[in-house]
């Protein structure tokens, strides 16, 4: 087991706790960023990443997954130690004035931890249906990151939001498909 102890761990990898790194780094910090999704970004890359942004400072608009990168790119260059794909399931403060941060998959050790996590792990809604799971991926998604995969494809959205709608219908001129809204 890595003992090694962090100056400061972040609990999210989304815009704030990726700004958070840069600016560890930028302090000559040792940094960890721990992200219970498959990929830094947040919400931005997996909710959203084809949307415009419009209250960025500096940027008129600008897509989600494209600032979300460029907050990866800066954040990336202290070389913060990255975990992805767990997800933080208890803090304690040691008796050698350290925290002792517990994942699925182990311990982690660090000075100071900050959570940025925001609204938590982005988890879908999903199909109850016992052959979905066989689709996922495939056919159904629970996440768009490239509407351009799409293009030319008949599609049904079924969404208790306005979000997945307004995306849906924005691929249509993508290609010649056709969309039904459930």
């Amino acid at each position: 087991m890595d003992e090694t102890v962090y100056d400061v761990t972040i609990i999210g990898g989304g815009p704030v706790g990726l700004f958070a790194a840069f600016y560890g780094g930028l302090r000559q910090m040792k940094v960890k960023i721990i992200e219970s999704m498959p990929q830094l970004g947040g919400q931005l890359a997996a909710l959203y990443p084809e949307k415009y942004i419009y209250d960025v400072a500096g940027m008129p608009k600008v897509k989600a997954q494209s600032l979300a990168d460029r907050l990866i790119e800066q954040a990336m260059q202290f070389h913060p130690t990255i975990v992805l794909n767990e997800t933080v399931q208890d803090v304690k403060k040691t008796g050698r004035g350290t925290f002792r941060i517990e994942t699925g998959s182990g311990l982690h050790f660090s000075k100071t931890v900050l959570i940025t996590a925001g609204i938590g792990a982005c988890q879908p809604r999903r199909i109850e249906h016992e052959q979905a799971s066989q689709y996922e991926n495939k056919n159904l998604h629970y996440f768009v990151n490239d509407m351009r995969k799409f293009k030319g494809e008949n599609q049904c959205t079924r969404s208790d939001g306005v979000r997945a709608i307004n995306e849906s219908g924005s691929s249509l001129p993508l290609g010649t498909g056709n969309a039904a809204f459930c």
